[in-house]
């Protein structure tokens, strides 16, 4: 046959085209009735995160501003009604308490126990929602602030900390789904201890002594909490600070040099800031990101959240209220919570699908082929273990294993013996160049040449030569050889299908004569 590294392009595509069409009946069938597995086949390998894109389990300067650029999707959520307008969308996830000077990084070990928690939340301002979050090989299940419930999902048993964050148990390594309802007004620990609220004032010694000496001034004037957290904002607010991508690089006391010399920063930089004012207030204070806000897709109703998105803001602790978010963020550039990363993203000059800038039929494509993605995304995630035993009780099984294998079993080598056969006929009818060379030889075998299956062209004009009369012998050498040689012709396909009508048309015409006539 051809060489296929001969092939035209055309060829090519639609040999491949058409292996993909026969393995789609088989692929249908193995996800269809393969037995469905909870968790990963495999176990983690032993960097879980290499490779990965969005939120970490420290915070520094730089570490979120990165990921306005990335595009990739954090999560969906599709909400009963409309969802809450974009001020109330904080996405929380891994929240900070102790500070190294540089970094933040969580406060308490997973393993030890945790104090109480307690969330009040207005009823009226309940919402309910749906998230489908995507892989990170992290263990964080993202919610509205705040959560009235743990998440309802198969794969994990979630639990949720003291500050609020929700784990999963396990590394989510693949995409999943699970139902949520959070409250958007409520009170949070309004009762924590004295004991607890003294885990979150820690400060590492002798740094930042502008920013201690700023909180000194800040508690004399101010006469109380709630004051003091008021006046701090203030300060940001009309001290001239801008919101950018790229702020300066910061040294060892990187709270000072970014309050009183640079003025410039991302969210992350506001928030770690204000975290350490509060603290040298004696106010209780910590870090909390995740992400902020989020596009909603009018062609399939989904709330689109991004690594773009990602944000970082602050949470205090104030007597009667518990704790409080306070966004720093939005006492410098509002425009970041009210309206999104892809704001900031414009003015910064970066082209993000989401930015406001963008073309109107980029983003309408961009619209309809994520709502096409996601269609498909949700039904793979709605076809679980359970739907899988209804479909098999529906063909008159008992919904178990055994039954499950059996049905495999007799469904597979039904589909690979239709796909066999499909196979055989179509290469029989697709091979105009063997049609022609039985022809001749049947045209041979009636003048009186003893033919057969195997023999080449060679041997049959060997035998020609010894049946039939010259002329018609040296005719048949001329038509075998043509056979021989476009049997292993390179020529196009367009000229080796134009020669073997000829050919054929040539044998038609072809009546040899026995030379014993």
């Amino acid at each position: 046959n051809l060489d296929e590294t001969d092939l035209p392009a055309g060829r090519k595509v639609k040999m491949v085209g058409w292996t993909l069409l026969k393995a789609l009946p088989l692929t249908a069938v193995l996800f269809l009735l393969f037995p469905r597995i909870s968790g990963p086949l495999w176990g983690t390998p032993g960097d879980v995160n290499a490779g990965n894109t969005g939120l970490s389990n420290s915070m520094a300067p730089g570490s979120i501003s990165k990921l306005l650029e990335s595009t990739e999707i954090a999560l969906r959520a599709r909400f009963e009604g409309a969802p809450p307008s974009n001020d109330k969308l904080y996405w929380r996830g891994p929240v900070f308490g102790t500070f190294t000077g540089r970094t933040w990084v969580p406060l308490q070990q997973r393993t030890s126990p945790a104090p109480p928690i307690s969330i009040q939340g207005d009823p009226r301002s309940i919402v309910s929602y749906t998230v489908t979050l995507e892989a990170n090989n992290r263990d964080w299940l993202f919610a509205l602030e705040a959560p009235a419930e743990l998440p309802a999902t198969r794969e994990f048993s979630p639990r949720m900390l003291s500050d609020m964050q929700i784990i999963a148990g396990d590394l989510v390594r693949q995409r999943v789904r699970y139902d949520m309802r959070s409250f958007t007004r409520y009170r949070f620990n309004a009762q924590a201890t004295e004991t607890e609220r003294r885990n979150w004032l820690d400060l590492p010694p002798t740094y930042n002594p502008r920013t201690m000496q700023l909180a000194d001034e800040i508690r004399g004037r101010a006469g109380s909490d709630t004051a003091r957290v008021n006046e701090a904002l203030d300060f940001l607010r009309r001290g001239g600070y801008q919101y950018t991508l790229s702020p300066p690089r910061l040294g060892r006391n990187s709270v000072d040099e970014f309050l009183f010399d640079t003025r410039q920063g991302y969210c992350e930089h506001y928030s770690s800031a204000f975290v350490v004012l509060m603290r040298a207030m004696g106010i209780p204070a910590r870090v909390v990101t995740g992400y902020q806000g989020g596009e909603l897709n009018p062609v399939d109703g989904f709330l689109t959240v991004r690594q773009s998105d990602a944000h970082a803001w602050s949470e205090v602790w104030l007597a009667e209220r518990g704790w409080v978010r306070i966004d720093p963020t939005a006492a410098v550039a509002p425009m970041r919570i009210d309206q999104g990363a892809s704001e900031i993203a414009r003015q910064s000059g970066l082209n993000l699908p989401g930015a406001a800038g963008s073309f109107a039929w980029l983003r309408s494509v961009r619209f309809n082929w994520e709502a096409v993605e996601n269609s498909w995304n949700q039904w793979v995630l709605s076809y679980s273990q359970g739907r899988q035993r209804d479909l098999v009780g529906l063909l008159g099984l008992a919904p178990n294993a055994e039954s499950l294998a059996l049905l495999l079993a007799v469904v597979v080598t039904i589909v690979l013996g239709v796909m066999g056969s499909l196979a055989l006929r179509t290469r029989k009818q697709r091979d105009p160049l063997g049609d022609a060379f039985r022809l001749l030889r049947d045209r041979l075998d009636r003048a009186g040449v003893v033919t057969a299956d195997h023999l080449g062209p060679r041997e049959l004009y060997a035998r020609s030569k010894r049946a039939l009369m010259p002329e018609d012998a040296r005719r048949a050498r001329k038509l075998l050889s043509r056979v021989e040689r476009m049997r292993y012709s390179r020529g196009s396909e367009a000229v080796v299908r134009a020669d073997i009508k000829t050919l054929q048309r040539a044998i038609r015409d072809f009546h040899p004569r026995s030379i014993s006539a």
